[in-house]
């Protein structure tokens, strides 16, 4: 290596060093000038009355409707539940064991289906 290349290298890292200590002492002086933290400092023109724009807004509550009820599936075998689920909708009669409508009219149906080795029973909502 020649000594010029070598003057080259050593001038550019001088450089860039004192590039790095100048943005550093002059983000320092920035900082130790300003007497009111960088989020209290507002914009605009003088006597202007302060716009609302920065303070958050209160948004309607929308009420959500409620939920539909939905079909319950529940299926056991050997004593043990193995499967439950929603959103079935009725079974065709031809695959019920049981269709139960209870005497009161404020709830839905029940159906049972027999599986040999195992029992469904399908919760239908009114």
């Amino acid at each position: 290596m020649s000594g010029f290349s070598k003057v080259q290298h050593c001038g550019a890292w001088r450089s860039a060093v004192a590039l790095v200590a100048v943005v550093t002492l002059g983000c320092a002086a920035v900082a130790l000038a300003s007497d009111h933290p960088p989020s209290s400092v507002t914009i605009g023109a003088p006597g202007a009355e302060p716009s609302d724009e920065g303070k958050p807004r209160e948004l309607p509550v929308v009420p959500r409707a409620p939920k539909p009820p939905r079909s319950l599936l529940r299926c056991w075998q050997a004593g043990q539940m193995i499967f439950e689920g929603r959103g079935y909708g009725p079974l065709p009669t031809t695959q019920v064991a049981a269709d139960l409508k209870p005497s009161d009219s404020a709830s839905g149906r029940i159906q049972v289906l027999d599986m040999n080795y195992g029992l469904c029973i399908l919760e239908l909502p009114k």
